[in-house]
């Protein structure tokens, strides 16, 4: 290997971590497997206090780089940092508990992306979520195909982000603004602009928060979170920071503290404002209808991991038609905010009701 290429790799592989020795090992004995690309890894640190760094200092690694560089918390900051270190021509963001199981994924991704064209192009990899458990393998299945569809809310960052680093300069990075959702908003970002590209490749990703967390738990949590996301409400966002890093050794997530949250702040605003809240919710919520669909499908076993995500756009598109013609309106706005105002108020009364 000449010294020239050594010090120009094709490829940048930025992971954000936090405490995650015990994932660096076999992340890094994954990617020495990895054949047909010289790349770099760059482990942007958040301020972790076990022993991940002197782990990377101490492996020899063959066939690419590695750095340790420091960032203040926050995964959006650390990925952005991490970056401004990068020396590829590519970019590629990946969690640490990622798992590339083809040896030539790296390279034929990048070949790939490469192929598709200029302009703001990225690419994501097919999600799996390799260690799941019996109990759970059959409810992942419906974000596996989620995670395959281009549409907004389906590209996050458990599924690797890869872009030219002039397409990550053009977007302006992560956003560090808000405490959630940077790796959503940037996909959206975009989105906007361009478009994201399914690579060929999978990747396996840990399905350890749902085990632990409870998948109905996490599946609620995150459907409010992304609501107020989706209406600009970032007060509500920055309100579930200290509840969850109280719950986040404690193994199942418990939702009551949040939604107690959630309701007191609804409740401090004026009758107008919970008012506007909720039609917007029901604006957002309708649109998001086909998720429905989506669920129901693969339950019936009728779209799996082998239907074609065009087919399964092309059917959802339809879908999308139909159902717009019906309820995209204030009626169907205001109707879907009524139902969902319901289904909180359920919720509220299921988790605090047996909340001890």
């Amino acid at each position: 290997m000449t010294a020239s290429r050594a010090n120009q790799p094709q490829l940048s592989i930025i992971v954000p971590v936090l405490n995650e020795a015990a994932a660096i090992a076999d992340f890094l004995a994954m990617l020495q497997r990895q054949d047909g690309l010289f790349f770099e890894v760059i482990f942007a640190d958040g301020g972790s206090v076990d022993e991940g760094r002197e782990l990377v200092r101490r492996r020899a690694q063959k066939g690419f780089a590695t750095r340790w560089i420091e960032a203040p918390r926050g995964r959006a900051v650390q990925m952005n940092r991490g970056r401004a270190a990068a020396r590829g021509r590519f970019l590629l963001f990946l969690h640490v508990d990622s798992r590339l199981p083809d040896s030539h994924a790296l390279a034929t991704a990048v070949e790939q992306l490469a192929a598709s064209g200029e302009g703001m192009i990225a690419g994501h990899f097919r999600l799996l979520f390799g260690d799941a458990p019996p109990a759970l393998r059959e409810k992942l299945l419906y974000w596996e195909i989620k995670a395959r569809l281009d549409r907004p809310g389906c590209t996050h960052g458990d599924q690797g982000m890869l872009m030219a680093a002039t397409v990550f300069d053009a977007l302006g990075g992560f956003p560090e603004d808000w405490p959630l959702f940077e790796d959503t908003r940037l996909a959206e970002r975009l989105r906007q602009r361009g478009r994201w590209l399914l690579l060929n490749a999978e990747i396996e990703t840990s399905a350890r928060r749902f085990a632990r967390e409870g998948l109905r738990q996490r599946q609620l949590l995150n459907a409010l979170l992304m609501n107020f996301r989706a209406l600009g409400m970032t007060e509500f966002l920055t309100a579930t920071g200290p509840i969850y890093r109280q719950q986040a050794e404690t193994g199942e997530l418990r939702l009551a503290p949040f939604l107690r949250r959630f309701q007191a702040m609804i409740a401090e605003r004026q009758l107008q404002k919970r008012l506007q809240l909720w039609y917007r919710t029901g604006r957002y919520v309708r649109g998001n209808a086909w998720q429905l669909l989506l669920a129901r499908r693969i339950r019936s076993g009728r779209w799996t991991l082998e239907t074609s995500p065009a087919e399964i756009e092309r059917q959802l598109r339809g879908f999308d038609r139909c159902f717009n013609l019906l309820t995209d309106n204030p009626v169907g706005h205001a109707l879907a905010g009524l139902l969902t105002w319901i289904w909180f108020q359920l919720q509220l009364r299921r988790e605090c009701g047996t909340d001890a």
